[in-house]
């Protein structure tokens, strides 16, 4: 089961009805195994996105002919595959997915980072990583806050 949970000082509360329906169910004193994930921030996601755009919008498109060929190089790129190796030892990267399913908001921020070094280093040479935030952020109408991670 998945549960919402707010850290305040010491502990964990619930975070809406749902979750406090699910923790009334729990015995005082019960032990359960449980793993932190941050939820995905949509913000987030949607700067990733911004910045594809951007990096097409000044990409050669005989190179990456769509916004979606763009993303698999990045992750590519970036280190975020799985490798198979074929018949006769072709090597072969497979992309990993970016779905809210498969990273937390942690994961997304290292993967974010690698994206924007690479595209500072490969696209838009001369362009820091702070300075391309700093452009993407207005684009999806809010700025984007992103926690360290602890």
């Amino acid at each position: 089961m998945k549960v919402f949970l707010v850290k305040q000082l010491r502990s964990l509360h619930p975070a809406d009805e749902n979750a406090e329906e699910l923790l009334q169910r729990i015995k005082k004193g019960e032990v359960l195994e449980v793993e932190l994930r941050r939820p995905r921030n949509i913000q987030h996601h949607r700067l990733f996105f911004a910045l594809m755009k951007i990096v097409w919008d000044n990409s050669p498109h005989d190179e990456y002919p769509t916004v979606d060929s763009l993303i698999v190089r990045m992750k590519i790129d970036t280190g975020h595959r799985d490798e198979m190796v074929f018949e006769g030892g072709v090597l072969a990267y497979i992309p990993r997915s970016i779905s809210f399913a498969a990273m937390d908001q942690a994961e997304f921020d290292q993967f974010f980072e690698r994206c924007c070094d690479w595209v500072a280093e490969h696209v838009l040479p001369g362009v820091t990583s702070q300075e391309l935030r700093d452009e993407i952020e207005p684009m999806i109408g809010s700025m984007v806050h992103m926690e360290a991670v602890v």
